[in-house]
């Protein structure tokens, strides 16, 4: 089921399912009790996507895919890496990337696969934490360069930047998440292509673990990992600047496409 979060006519943020040519509205808390409802709206009537949700938090994870861990020259971690983000760091589907004033250093970009909670979660076990599991989503993410010398988590100052991560378009409730393709194309040339059956922390195993850290409210999204650069082409642009277009596409959850601006 594609789940789709919007703003209509009535200046109002709703949540319904697409039907392709058409919505038709969910009723009730999509984090409580819902339905979906005989209420069909037009695509005219759709004035803005939205993210798929309004996180009460956002947590990252670090090193995910093994190719992605070589690429960079490190060991595969032996336990799940994770940071906080900002959730002023969200836009949305069409709304641009922000590169921030000033910034003289490259901007690398990385694409993800998101979940999303309907629940909250606190000490799960692995097949109790896909219960409280909302869906999926894709993420396109601006990695900013920061000051070592600054304080606070270098991940989660570089990826906690206003407007610097894109979620949606939809949120898919049905999709394997240990088998979902995902792909990026930078100015419309693939530059991303992996699956997240090579994920060195399953989705299951992520949820779980994290909930053994912290509660997880209902709403949270959490980014799986940056996923690894097209191997077979060592010429690929792994930096951004204003005027390229970053597009993923995640199996069953829709394309996603923003333009990169600088403040």
């Amino acid at each position: 089921m594609k789940i789709l979060r919007f703003m209509t006519t009535a200046n109002r943020p709703t949540y319904g399912v697409w039907e392709e040519d058409r919505v038709r509205v969910i009723a009730g808390d999509p984090y409580g009790v819902w339905a979906v409802s005989d209420t069909v709206l037009r695509l005219e009537q759709i004035t803005l996507i939205l993210p798929p949700t309004d996180p009460p938090n956002i947590v990252g994870v670090g090193f995910n895919f093994l190719t992605h861990v070589q690429e960079l020259g490190e060991a595969p971690p032996d336990r799940l890496l994770s940071s906080w983000q900002s959730t002023t760091s969200l836009t949305g589907r069409d709304r641009p990337l922000i590169i921030p004033r000033g910034m003289k250093e490259p901007v690398h970009y990385e694409v993800q696969l998101g979940i999303i909670l309907r629940a909250p979660l606190f000490e799960a076990s692995e097949s109790e934490a896909m219960t409280a599991l909302f869906g999926y989503t894709g993420a396109i993410t601006l990695s900013i360069p920061t000051d070592k010398y600054e304080s606070g988590a270098r991940w989660s100052r570089g990826r906690s930047y206003d407007s610097t991560t894109s979620i949606g378009p939809f949120l898919q409730s049905e999709m394997n998440p240990d088998n979902a393709d995902i792909h990026c194309r930078l100015n419309s040339e693939e530059v991303v292509k992996a699956n997240s059956s090579s994920f060195l922390f399953s989705c299951p195993r992520i949820l779980s673990e994290l909930s053994h850290r912290h509660t997880l409210r209902a709403g949270t999204l959490i980014l799986t990992g940056p996923a690894p650069f097209d191997q077979s082409d060592k010429k690929v642009r792994r930096v951004v600047q204003e005027g390229d277009i970053l597009e993923i596409e995640v199996e069953g959850a829709g394309k996603l496409s923003n333009p990169v601006v600088a403040a």
